[in-house]
């Protein structure tokens, strides 16, 4: 990974490679946050302006 930071570059490592249990949360993060927008999508198609009081 690369930071920018004040015209420096930093390079970050990591030491010890990604587990199984690792990649099974980053999977589970990806699909779960893919969901809230896509329900947050269907509520607001469904119900409109009226979103946030039914949420």
């Amino acid at each position: 990974m690369t930071i920018r930071k004040n015209n420096h570059t930093l390079l970050r490592k990591r030491h010890k490679p990604l587990g199984l249990i690792e990649v099974i949360a980053i999977a589970l993060g990806g699909m779960v946050g893919g969901e809230i927008f896509t329900i947050s999508e269907i509520c607001v198609a469904m119900i409109g302006v009226y979103t946030p009081v039914a949420i």
